[in-house]
């Protein structure tokens, strides 16, 4: 692959690494966020000077909805993918010829959620791996080499793949569906609008979209916490909500701030329908089968009360394929499993009510950096708020 003055490319053990820095446009200058952006509390409605603002719903609340969803999807139209990459990160490339337990670790000890791999005899680029994909990995290991009593170590089976084996495999055994594994590779380019990007991601069900550049050189890996951020601090700039930056060409923002003022209930948000929960005791295999099987990137773990006690996730997966993972590991609860991956740091739950402002669950999601808030009510858990489900929610339609 051609490499420009912008880029150190470094090869690896685990893989190739690049330390990108990119120089914003002087045409173009970053926008700091405003003090009012960042604060943890609900900030006071703001009004614009020169158009006042009626925090009052429109009678017709699915108009307002409409007109909200149509100033969101006009700034995403007004800007490019670029807008929205760090001006300095580390990008990872994973050669597909390493093996799954060599790409995974690559992954984990760079801090790196996804990143494309690469043909290297080809100099194309031909797929992703993210850290959601371990946990697939470790059970196709599981079910292709246990047998009555015995169970394999299965972070020492990831050493049988290759990653282009292994998503060859995964097509195969995919192939009647409409699974990921059977697209081809995935991206946006840097110069295309945010809303294309945000587009591609929603119809692809991805999490991590590799962002290129017109050179298909890889930029970065967006996901949904930096584009749901990039509305938040759009739509809350300057003077708090309610503003907004009134020179949109194509839709008044103060519509989708309008709804900031609104709470979960009122806007129909979240999933409360079949919610799956799991109890301290769960085995760490049925644990991994669960988040598989109803296709789940967490879980919560919940007392006999239903109250949340900790949250078993895809990523925390992604420890077991550099560690020995043999038939006893599986055996453990998921509770012993995530107090050894805490290392006795309390397990701060992030949540949120029905009752809660979608500004008051922006801020939160914005702070914490999680991609889901389980919502929490009377009779404890009683359903989930995702970054995957805002984005929808605001797209649809479109």
């Amino acid at each position: 692959m051609a490499t420009d003055d912008a880029m150190d490319v470094e090869s690896a053990t685990h893989g190739l690494y690049m330390d990108v820095e990119r120089h914003p446009s002087p045409q173009n200058p970053p926008v700091s966020p405003s003090p009012a952006s960042l604060n943890t509390s609900t900030p006071d409605v703001s009004r614009n000077p020169t158009a006042p603002y009626d925090p009052t719903p429109p009678p017709d609340f699915s108009q307002a909805v409409s007109l909200a969803r149509r100033a969101v999807v006009a700034f995403l139209k007004e800007s490019t993918a670029e807008e929205i990459i760090p001006e300095a990160s580390r990008v990872a490339l994973i050669d597909s010829t390493l093996t799954l337990k060599h790409a995974f670790r690559a992954l984990v000890e760079n801090g790196v959620k996804a990143a494309p791999v690469i043909n290297i005899s080809s100099q194309e680029l031909c797929g992703t791996l993210s850290v959601s994909d371990i946990l697939d990995a470790l059970l196709g290991v599981y079910y292709s080499r246990s047998s009555e009593g015995v169970v394999p170590d299965l972070s020492e089976g990831l050493d049988d793949y290759t990653v282009r084996s292994w998503h060859a495999q995964q097509s195969r055994d995919h192939s009647h569906d409409d699974s990921s594994a059977t697209r081809p590779f995935t991206y946006a380019l840097s110069e295309g609008t945010l809303f294309d990007a945000v587009r591609i991601m929603r119809d692809s069900k991805v999490l991590y979209l590799p962002i290129l550049s017109n050179e298909h050189m890889p930029l970065h890996a967006l996901e949904h916490w930096r584009v749901m951020r990039f509305l938040h601090r759009h739509f809350t700039a300057r003077d708090g909500f309610g503003m907004g930056v009134a020179n949109s060409a194509a839709s008044d923002p103060r519509h989708a701030t309008r709804l900031f003022t609104l709470t979960l209930s009122q806007l129909n948000l979240g999933t409360y329908r079949n919610l799956i929960t799991i109890p301290p005791s769960t085995p760490l295999l049925r644990g991994l089968q669960i988040l598989q099987q109803h296709d789940l990137f967490a879980v919560p773990v919940v007392n006999e009360r239903n109250q949340l006690v900790e949250v078993y996730g895809r990523a925390d997966a992604a420890l077991l394929a550099s560690g020995g993972c043999d038939g006893n590991t599986l055996q453990h609860s998921i509770m012993d499993v995530l107090r050894n991956i805490r290392r006795g740091r309390p397990f701060v739950g992030v949540t949120c009510a029905r009752e809660d402002m979608l500004g008051t669950v922006f801020e939160r999601f914005e702070r914490t950096g999680v991609q889901r808030m389980y919502v929490i009510g009377s009779s404890g858990v009683e359903g989930v708020v995702s970054l995957v489900t805002l984005l929808r929610y605001f797209l649809q339609g479109f």
